[in-house]
C-alpha cells in the first residue's frame, strides 16, 4: 500500500513543460493594450509572474486540468484587481443599499461590471493572435510589450502619483480666495495628507457672524428651507432639467455646493450645524453642539420654526439621530389635513405627495402672524419608490417633483408674505457610474454625487433685474451665512436695495472635501484623488 501511494505521489508525477499558449498570450497582448488606452492600471511584477506561470504544463492530464481551473482563477482577480472597479470591500459596505433597489435595478447594476464591447473586442484580438502565432512568436510578443509598458511616457499613461517625483503641474498654484488653502507641491500622499490636515485644522475654529438681535425698522420675512435627497447636477444633466421652468426661478444659484457626504442623514446634520465649519464626521456626531445651531440661532431671533417631511420615516430618523447633537424644531408635522400618500417607499413605508406637503405650511403659516421658520424635506426621488407596486423611474418623479415645486413658488408668491425660499438638495442619486466607482455605490463621496446646486429665491422682493451663479466651491456654512446675513441686513426694507453680485462676494467659500464612514475624497489643483479612513492609507487618484 505504502508503495503505491509513493508511486501516485512520485515527484515524476509534477513534472512540467514550458512553453507559451497562444491564448494567453492574447490575453496579456489585450490586457496591455487596455492599459495603453486608460481602461486598467497595471501590476508590472504581479503580471510578469502570473505570465510566467501559464506557460507551466503539467504532463499529467488531471493535475493539469486542475492547474489550468487554478490559472484562469487567479488572472481574472488579477485583471479585477487592475481595473478600476470597486473592491469587494466597497461592494460589501454597499449591500444595504442594494437591498431596497427592485430586482431589475440589481440587475442592471450587476451587468455593469461586465462590458460586453471589450469581452467582443477580446474575442476578436484571440483570433487575430492565434492566426498570427503561425508567424510571429507570441510569448517574445508580450515580453516586448511588457518592456513597452516601462518605455512609454508617463505623460501619457495612468501612472501611481504616490512617489514624490511623479507628477508636478504649477508648483505655485495658489487660490485667489481668502476663504481657500493654498495647494502647492506635487501630488504625493505627504501634500495631500498636510493639505487634508490644513483643512481640517481650518475648518475647526471657522464659524460666522450671526445676528443677536433684529433692526427696530426689521421688516419682517418668512425662511423656508427645503431640503431633497437623491438629486446632484449630474442627474439634472442626465434628464435635462436644468432648464426646467421650476429651477429657472430662483435669484441666486450656488452651482459649487458640496453636500459632502452620500449619507442623506448627515448631510441633514451638516445643514443643521452650518453656523461652524466643515468638521470632521467623528467630531460631528462627538457631541451634542448647540453653538453651531443654525435653527437654534433662528428661534433666537423671534422665529417659530417648525418642520414638514413626506416620509414618517425620515421624520423619525431625524428625531433619533440627529436630533442626539444638534437643536431641532419640536412643531414636527402640523398638518391640517392628512397629506396623500404619493409612493410606497422600498421598505412599503408611505411617502406622501409633495404638494400636500407644500400646502400644509402655505395654511399653517397663512394662519399666523409669527415670524416662521419653516424646514421641509422631500424624500420623493429616493430608489425605491413605487406607485401601484411598480417602481417608478427616477425621470418621471424628478418631472412631477419639478412640476410640484414650481406650484409651491407660485403658492409662496400669491401668499403676499416676502419669504426667503432655500433649496438644497443633500445628495446625488449616483445615477451614472466611472471607472473607480459603479453606478449606484456611494462609499466614496465623488463630486458627481455630492456637487449640487443651493438655489435661493427672495420672494416678494421686487427690482431683481437678473441672476446671479456662484460656481466657486461651497458648502452648508454658505447657507448658514446667507441667512445670518439676510436678517441682519434686512435685505426686505427699502432702505437696503439688495445687490445680488456684493451679496455673493463674501459668501464663504470651502473646499471641495468630501466624507463617508469609510473614504475621503478631495480635489486638488485640477485632479481628484480619494482614499480611505483607515489610518495609514494611502491616496489614489479618482480615475472617470
Amino acid at each position: 500500500m505504502f508503495k503505491s501511494l509513493k508511486d501516485r505521489f512520485n515527484l515524476q508525477s509534477l513534472k512540467c513543460d514550458w512553453y507559451g499558449s497562444w491564448f494567453w498570450n492574447g490575453f496579456y497582448i489585450f490586457k496591455i493594450l487596455m492599459y495603453f488606452f486608460l481602461l486598467i492600471d497595471f501590476n508590472l511584477p504581479l503580471n510578469v509572474m502570473l505570465f510566467a506561470a501559464t506557460h507551466a504544463h503539467f504532463q499529467r492530464r488531471r493535475i493539469q486540468k486542475y492547474y489550468r481551473i487554478i490559472i484562469a482563477i487567479l488572472c481574472l482577480a488579477l485583471l479585477y484587481h487592475d481595473s478600476y472597479l470597486p473592491s469587494l470591500k466597497q461592494i460589501l459596505a454597499q449591500r444595504s443599499n442594494l437591498t431596497g433597489f427592485s430586482l431589475s435595478y440589481v440587475t442592471e447594476f450587476l451587468l455593469d461590471f461586465v462590458n460586453f464591447k471589450l469581452i467582443g473586442l477580446f474575442a476578436v484580438a484571440i483570433v487575430i493572435v492565434k492566426a498570427a502565432s503561425l508567424y510571429l512568436r507570441g510569448t517574445t510578443c508580450v515580453i516586448l510589450c511588457f518592456v513597452l509598458t516601462q518605455l512609454v511616457s508617463s505623460d501619457t499613461l495612468l501612472k501611481n502619483f504616490t512617489k514624490e517625483n511623479n507628477v508636478t503641474i504649477n508648483t505655485n498654484f495658489i487660490l485667489k480666495n481668502k476663504d481657500l488653502i493654498a495647494q502647492r507641491g506635487t501630488f504625493n500622499n505627504t501634500n495631500l495628507n498636510r493639505y487634508l490636515e490644513a483643512f481640517t485644522k481650518k475648518e475647526d475654529s471657522r464659524s460666522i457672524e450671526v445676528p443677536y438681535s433684529l433692526e427696530s425698522s426689521f421688516v419682517p420675512f418668512n425662511i423656508v428651507l427645503l431640503t431633497i435627497d437623491n438629486v446632484a447636477n449630474q442627474d439634472l444633466s442626465t434628464f435635462n432639467a436644468n432648464d426646467v421652468y421650476a429651477l429657472k426661478r430662483f435669484n441666486l444659484y450656488l452651482t459649487g455646493f458640496n453636500s459632502v457626504t452620500t449619507d442623506f442623514n448627515e448631510s441633514k446634520l451638516r445643514l443643521f450645524q452650518s453656523i461652524c465649519g466643515q468638521k470632521k464626521q467623528d467630531n460631528l456626531i462627538d457631541k451634542r453642539n448647540d453653538k453651531c445651531s443654525l435653527i437654534k440661532m433662528i428661534e433666537q431671533l423671534g422665529y417659530d420654526a417648525v418642520a414638514f417631511f413626506n416620509s414618517q420615516k425620515e421624520l423619525n430618523s431625524i428625531a433619533d439621530k440627529i436630533g442626539k447633537y444638534t437643536h431641532f424644531p419640536v412643531n414636527l408635522n402640523p398638518y391640517v389635513v392628512k397629506p396623500r400618500v404619493l409612493y410606497k417607499g422600498s421598505d412599503r413605508k408611505d411617502i406622501y405627495n409633495d404638494e400636500d406637503i407644500f400646502n400644509s405650511y402655505i395654511r399653517y403659516v397663512g394662519s399666523s402672524d409669527l415670524l416662521s421658520f419653516a424646514y421641509i424635506h422631500s424624500s420623493s426621488l429616493l430608489n425605491g419608490n413605487r406607485d401601484n407596486n411598480f417602481e417608478v423611474s427616477y425621470e418621471e418623479k424628478l418631472t412631477s417633483l419639478l412640476v410640484r415645486i414650481n406650484k409651491f413658488i407660485d403658492r409662496l408668491e400669491d401668499l403676499g408674505k416676502p419669504t426667503l425660499l432655500i433649496m438644497v438638495p443633500t445628495a446625488g442619486a449616483a445615477l451614472k457610474g466611472d471607472k473607480t466607482q459603479l453606478k449606484g455605490m456611494r462609499a466614496i463621496p465623488s463630486d458627481s454625487i455630492t456637487n449640487t446646486t443651493a438655489m435661493i429665491k427672495f420672494c416678494g422682493m421686487k427690482n431683481l433685474p437678473h441672476t446671479v451663479s456662484l460656481n466657486d466651491p461651497v458648502s452648508y456654512q454658505s447657507i448658514a451665512y446667507i441667512i445670518a446675513k439676510t436678517l441682519s441686513g434686512n435685505i426686505y426694507s427699502e432702505k437696503y436695495p439688495l445687490s445680488l453680485e456684493a451679496f455673493s462676494e463674501d459668501i464663504p467659500r470651502t473646499e471641495l472635501v468630501g466624507e463617508t464612514d469609510s473614504h475621503y475624497f478631495i480635489k486638488y489643483k485640477d485632479k481628484y484623488f480619494y482614499k480611505t479612513t483607515e489610518s495609514g492609507s494611502n491616496w489614489k487618484e479618482y480615475v472617470r
